[in-house]
């Protein structure tokens, strides 16, 4: 990807304080990363750890939860912690004091388009993963590697992971479950007829 001029698209649903994000530019320092994070103390946080290295890779930090359709969230304090704040989908009509709920099919679609190759997703966003598949699903399969942690752990009987599982287990994909995550992997990469040119147009 890099020897033909365009730059791996890193994506970081749920960063916290930006532990993957210095990871990632560590060991891939020429993708350009995409870092979401909604809880603002976590953000702020985010922030100051991402300008420390900053230099050192091309960084893009955003705060704002994914979705698989764009809206507004509030934040929910679920008892766990710094990282185990969750989002909860706003139905009320106000966005003061929201925060942005970013089309994730939307976002890689405009990152595609404006020249990003998909590479990876690493997704930990504490239950929100049975919205975020509700739907526009399709862009998982441009990337090669997804890294995810489920959560039915920490939402007893609600299901979350349900969404996933039913999407990613009818996928050409293998699935690789190491502690806490989830590695779904390609079996498309390096084959251009089955990969194809990335997802297809996202609806929001």
């Amino acid at each position: 990807m890099v020897n033909n001029g365009k730059k791996p698209l890193i994506i970081d649903a749920g960063a916290n304080i930006g532990a993957s994000v210095i990871w990632f530019t560590k060991y891939f320092p020429n993708a350009h990363i995409c870092a979401f994070e909604p809880e603002h103390e976590n953000f702020a946080i985010l922030e100051t750890n991402v300008h420390e290295c900053q230099s050192d890779g091309d960084i893009q930090i955003v705060q704002a939860a994914v979705g698989a359709v764009d809206g507004f969230v509030d934040i929910v304090d679920a008892g766990q912690g710094e990282c185990g704040f969750r989002t909860q989908i706003t139905y009320d009509g106000k966005i003061d004091g929201k925060i942005p709920l970013v089309s994730l099919a939307r976002f890689v679609s405009e990152k595609v388009f404006n020249g990003y190759v998909p590479f990876i997703v690493k997704i930990d966003i504490e239950g929100g993963e049975e919205q975020l598949f509700s739907q526009n699903c399709e862009w998982i399969n441009a990337f090669p590697l997804i890294i995810i942690e489920l959560h039915d752990w920490l939402i007893p009987k609600k299901m979350t992971s349900k969404p996933f599982l039913k999407f990613i287990s009818a996928q050409d994909r293998d699935f690789v479950y190491i502690g806490e995550n989830i590695f779904s992997i390609s079996n498309a990469i390096g084959n251009p007829d089955e990969a194809g040119d990335g997802p297809p147009p996202a609806r929001s």
